[in-house]
């Protein structure tokens, strides 16, 4: 149930997503635009070689790695200081992964105090029978009185390039089953219905498993705290060699339960959260 404590809860800004008031009053209100203006902002690593055929210069690959929202904005202003609603080309557009085109999307309706939360999980749609590590977003829709799940990193070019069907798989209004929560595939895999084989990420041999798996539920459960993990930074139990015990296991499989369903389970995940902030990295 989404209570009035939870929704208020998700309209504030987290550590990560809070900006300087008045950011983003240029922005349209129209989530399609938004997502335009985002997608005119970033550049994806895996998209600078193989769909634009450009170099991507060290200090770019860096970018992917600034973790706060504030951050993003002044970067992408360095780069170029045109107004951030206006597209860049290619090479002038900042270097991001998926959790940074989320992030801020996260950002921008937290602004207009709309609900909204970072979601680390695994999608479908960019190779047959493979769970590609993915973040999306998630903001509640007050007239249809359900959260509603946005894709914002994919563009028409991405959208070819990984041969999408565009009249099945709505980006700004996720359908079920192209996007899990990696909570959902921990339960999976817990139950024997997972191999952990097809789940991670493809862009980096033996990046997939029973660890990767582990990894990003840690990440989606912190990140429905408000706290965006970046992927160069592990606690103890996202380790790939980790032999996890059964106490641990029953954290895991706790957190994933709670993750799974956060919009009955939020007051215990927010407990949950409390009593494990021992989990975060130094």
């Amino acid at each position: 149930m989404n209570n009035k404590k939870q929704l208020d809860f998700y309209r504030q800004q987290g550590i990560r997503t809070k900006v300087e008031k008045g950011t983003f009053d240029s922005f349209p209100k129209r989530i399609s635009k938004v997502c335009r203006i985002i997608q005119g902002l970033f550049i994806h690593p895996l998209a600078v070689v193989n769909l634009y055929n450009l170099r991507l210069p060290d200090k770019k690959e860096k970018d992917k790695k600034i973790k706060t929202v504030q951050k993003i904005v002044n970067r992408i202003k360095d780069i170029d200081s045109s107004p951030l609603t206006i597209p860049r080309t290619p090479e002038k557009r900042m270097v991001a992964i998926c959790r940074q085109y989320s992030m801020l999307l996260c950002s921008i309706l937290r602004e207009r105090d709309v609900p909204a939360r970072v979601r680390c999980g695994f999608s479908t749609y960019f190779q047959g029978g493979w769970f590609e590590d993915h973040w999306i977003c998630e903001y509640w829709h007050e007239k249809k009185k359900r959260w509603v799940r946005v894709d914002p990193q994919i563009d028409d070019i991405q959208i070819i390039a990984y041969n999408i069907n565009r009249f099945k798989i709505n980006f700004l209004d996720l359908p079920k089953g192209v996007f899990f929560p990696a909570g959902v595939l921990w339960k999976l895999y817990r139950d024997g219905f997972v191999e952990g084989k097809t789940q991670g990420f493809s862009g980096m041999p033996k990046y997939f498993g029973e660890w990767y798996i582990r990894g990003n539920l840690l990440r989606d459960f912190f990140a429905l705290n408000e706290i965006e993990y970046l992927y160069s930074k592990e606690n103890l139990l996202m380790k790939r060699n980790r032999k996890l015990t059964e106490k641990e296991l029953k954290l895991l499989d706790k957190i994933a339960e709670y993750t799974s369903k956060p919009e009955i389970n939020f007051e215990k995940l927010r407990k949950l959260y409390q009593d494990n902030k021992d989990l975060l990295p130094k």
